[in-house]
């Protein structure tokens, strides 16, 4: 297996104004994709990733705008807030602002490892809280940034604790993902699901 990088994600990485500080590149890391950086506002649409996509909002708060039309949904989202993007399906989105993040792209093999083999279908989140997720990304990115090549035991240990994290929580969730925030459903309150 080949190490994941930016060829992976949806593209915010690359966009003008993004201001990488450190990223997982190099340190051969095959199920995840971990990079730290200042995002400027922006408003754009990215095509679907291999990957999934959860974004750790390290400051803020701050309004994002996800989808587009009448099915656009806009939350401010604070410090410790999560964004969180399925592999397989485009991105609309607005940053209203500066933005410190940390970003983690993670193979949809690692889900369906921690999940004995069967598949997870992820829910779009919007301004989440997930205190074990928001750790797990916090430690991950502290390893990047003071990298060591000892460090790798450590590493993949917490990258193995990333999709059982995502796994344990869909557990109780419903069989399938309730129309992505339809009537009755407020903005990112549904959890990733398990089917």
């Amino acid at each position: 297996m080949r190490e994941l990088g930016p060829a992976d994600t949806v593209g915010i990485l690359r966009r003008p104004g993004v201001r990488v500080r450190h990223t997982s590149s190099g340190l051969g890391w095959e199920q995840l994709y971990l990079s730290a950086q200042q995002e400027r506002p922006y408003r754009d649409l990215f095509d679907p990733a291999p990957t999934h996509l959860l974004i750790l909002h390290l400051d803020g708060p701050v309004t994002v705008r996800r989808g587009r039309g009448g099915g656009a949904r806009t939350r401010t989202v604070p410090a410790g807030g999560l964004f969180l993007q399925p592999a397989g399906r485009a991105l609309a989105v607005e940053l209203g602002g500066r933005l410190d993040t940390v970003h983690a792209y993670l193979a949809d093999e690692a889900l369906r490892d921690a999940n004995d083999g069967r598949p997870v279908k992820l829910c779009e989140e919007l301004g989440a809280t997930d205190p074990l997720a928001e750790q797990l990304m916090l430690a991950l990115e502290g390893a990047v940034r003071c990298w060591e090549p000892s460090a790798r035991t450590y590493t993949d240990l917490l990258t193995g604790m990333s999709p059982r994290s995502w796994c344990a929580t869909t557990a109780s969730a419903a069989p399938r993902c309730p129309a992505p925030h339809g009537p009755g459903s407020p903005p990112g309150s549904s959890p990733p699901c398990a089917s």
